[in-house]
């Protein structure tokens, strides 16, 4: 049996929920809860279209059970990397990249994961501080220094958290996170893109007319030598030589279309028809379904992470089933059916 025979769940962005990532599975009949664990069942293969930290107050709950799920299913769980995912590996991989931390920790919700690291190893300051940036400023110039501890001091003022020890946080973030460390199988084992059936790719954000031609294992064998390189500022922005594939927003492309005419026809060439992702949050908490030139975009992201309080969805997912017939779920507008992922016609939403 392969992973197209089975029973797929796409569920997008987790932003450190790990109740969440658990309901998703639940409702989508994918897992059930037995003697206090989550048991994924024998028939069902999941994708996470990757963003699994930042914002929420559960990060390393979201890393623990992930692992319990890559012990139990192996090979049917497959994790895409996010552009949360990217930067932060960035920061802990070159933390003298200040830009780069500075952007994670007060723009990206990484805060939460360094709260969250401190909370559990007991890293706290032992007076109350506003000046503790976790990293050196010394590479800045003195204006880009004043800057960064102004939005610093206001980034610890939001989250009240004065007390927590940044410094030593940050560092054993970059323990767990990297090299022999508790969860960087995690971040080892990402891919860049899957093809979940032989016509579909994931991915978690878009995909650029560079890259589009080459396949799922090509783009994630990429990733991964990148990772080893330490070389991931190549995801670092949308203009940079990855960055289309974790960063892109429909909304940001012309006649807002996620992909345009050439990509899509590439697409098309390497029998590719359908695409999936998240990353491009739907504040309404319905996903989307759209046609780009001949290639369908669906967009899982219903913000459901407790990261987003303005969302109105809490759990959401993506589902094709044995039949090849595609669904949406979340607990905002209920289940949408899609049609078969084989019909070439553009099939809309049954509310």
């Amino acid at each position: 049996m392969t992973l197209s025979d089975l029973s797929t769940v796409l569920i997008p962005d987790v932003h450190g929920d790990r109740d969440a990532l658990d309901d998703a599975l639940i409702h989508s009949g994918s897992a059930e809860q037995k003697q206090g664990r989550l048991r994924v069942h024998d028939d069902v293969a999941v994708v996470q279209t990757g963003d699994l930290l930042d914002r929420g107050k559960q990060n390393l709950l979201v890393l623990d059970r992930l692992l319990e799920l890559r012990e139990q299913m192996g090979d049917r769980l497959t994790l895409l990397i996010g552009n949360h995912d990217g930067t932060l590996l960035q920061c802990m991989q070159h933390p003298e990249d200040v830009q780069s931390v500075e952007h994670w920790l007060c723009r990206l919700g990484g805060m939460k994961v360094l709260m969250n690291i401190a909370e559990r190893f007991q890293l706290t300051l032992a007076k109350p501080s506003l000046e503790t940036f976790p990293v050196s400023l010394s590479s800045l110039t003195s204006l880009e220094k004043v800057l960064t501890e102004v939005t610093w001091g206001n980034t610890v003022k939001k989250y009240n958290a004065s007390s927590t020890d940044f410094p030593r946080a940050f560092e054993k973030a970059r323990q767990l996170f990297l090299g022999r460390g508790e969860y960087a199988s995690v971040f080892r084992a990402m891919h860049l893109a899957c093809a979940p059936r032989p016509n579909i790719l994931a991915v978690h954000a878009g995909v650029d007319r560079e890259h589009c031609a080459s396949s799922p294992e090509e783009l994630t064998q990429q990733y991964r030598t990148l990772y080893r390189q330490k070389s991931l500022s190549v995801f670092s922005y949308s203009d940079a030589p990855f960055g289309e594939f974790i960063w892109m927003r429909r909304g940001e492309q012309p006649r807002k279309k996620l992909l345009d005419r050439p990509t899509s026809e590439a697409l098309l060439g390497q029998e590719k028809d359908l695409l999936i992702h998240g990353h491009d949050i739907l504040w309404g908490g319905v996903q989307e379904h759209r046609q780009c030139y001949g290639v369908r975009d669906m967009n899982g992201d219903v913000g459901m992470s407790h990261g987003y309080r303005q969302s109105p969805s809490h759990w959401g997912y993506i589902k094709i089933d044995e039949s090849n017939s595609i669904t949406a779920n979340n607990d905002t507008s209920g289940e949408q059916d899609f049609g078969r992922i084989d019909d070439d016609r553009y099939v809309p939403p049954k509310r």
